[in-house]
This record gives C-alpha cells, sequence and structure tokens, in this order.
C-alpha cells in the first residue's frame, strides 16, 4: 500500500497495527491478514468491527478485550491476546508493602493534555490538599512538550498545582519504577 518495489520480494503476511477504524484495515490484501488494535470500550464501532471480522487473526493487547471483542461476535480462535510490552517477568502480583504509612496514588506517564494530566493532577490536589496522609507520586516529566516550561515542577507552578503532598519523581530506574508500582 505504500507503493514500495516488491521486486521478486513476496511477503508472508498482512499485519495491520493501527488504531481503530484505521483505513489500512479497509485496503485490499492478498494473503494471511491479522489485525491489531487497541480499543477502550466493551463494544466497537459495528462497520469496523464487520472489517475486523474478516482478519485471519485478530490481535488485542489484554484479556478483557479479547473477552469483549468475542462477546461482540469475533471468532473465539481468531482472537489472541498479545500484550503491550509488559514483561511478565517483572510486572507480576507481587506482596511489597509500601514503604511509606500515607495512602499513596501514583501517575506515571508523560505530561500530555491527551492524557488529563493538570486535571487529574488538579482533582487530587483539591480534593486532598495538603493532607499529610496522603501522598501522590508523579512521573511524567516531558522534555519535548511544546510548552516552553522546560520541567514538571515548572508545569506544577504554572497551573498552580504545588502541594506538600505531590512529589515528582523524574525518570526513576526500571528497579525503582517497578518497586514503586508494585506497592503503590
Amino acid at each position: 500500500i505504500h507503493g514500495y518495489k516488491k521486486g521478486n520480494f513476496k511477503h508472508d503476511i498482512n499485519l495491520i497495527l493501527a488504531e481503530a477504524n484505521h483505513h489500512y484495515f479497509y485496503h485490499k490484501y492478498e494473503g494471511p491478514k491479522i489485525g491489531y488494535f487497541v480499543w477502550e470500550s466493551t463494544r466497537c464501532y459495528e462497520p469496523f468491527f464487520q472489517k475486523l471480522k474478516e482478519c485471519d487473526q485478530i490481535w488485542v493487547p489484554s484479556k478483557w478485550q479479547a473477552d469483549c471483542t468475542i462477546a461482540q461476535g469475533a471468532d473465539a480462535e481468531k482472537v489472541k491476546v498479545v500484550p503491550e510490552g509488559v514483561d511478565s517477568s517483572v510486572f507480576f502480583p507481587e506482596n511489597i508493602k509500601c514503604p511509606s504509612d500515607k495512602f499513596r496514588f501514583l501517575i506515571f506517564g508523560r505530561w500530555d493534555n491527551r492524557k488529563s494530566t493538570i486535571e487529574l493532577i488538579r482533582a487530587f490536589k483539591n480534593t486532598f490538599g495538603h493532607n499529610p496522609n496522603v501522598e501522590l507520586l508523579i512521573s511524567v516529566e516531558d522534555h519535548f512538550n511544546a510548552d516552553g516550561l522546560g520541567s514538571t515542577e515548572n508545569r506544577l507552578k504554572k497551573y498552580d498545582l504545588i502541594s506538600k503532598n505531590i512529589k515528582i519523581l523524574n525518570f526513576p530506574s526500571q528497579k525503582e519504577y517497578v518497586n514503586i508500582l508494585k506497592s503503590g
């Protein structure tokens, strides 16, 4: 579909890695077709779902989405769970005691409007204020943000989100990150 010169090359499989209802799902493909998509609702847009059912396999990132996809009418034999980069040898249930006696909330990711970072932090601050028994750990640094603010600390100041019980953790080591997630 991208116009590359195929020459003598004959591909073995068509793998569509795109969001739900992306135009790539509607192209004509020769040979086996696998569709991988992420959907955050119990039902897909029906016209797209009918197109998805034409795939030889449907890959989804979680058992929950597999169950929803099958419940909507996909052949269970076609649906496979392919996790999104979660290493189950690292991230598994473990009974790790929180190193703090405070109730802890966590936000890890990128400072992003699409992720409602400002709204999440504001909701925490408005709800818990400077309550010493509750804390929010955030690791949301984004050096490539177009806002020109440069750091999470500057963003918290700009949006009046500074609070004694909000702690910034910029890029903890993988070991720290895993322990925080397991004990949060």
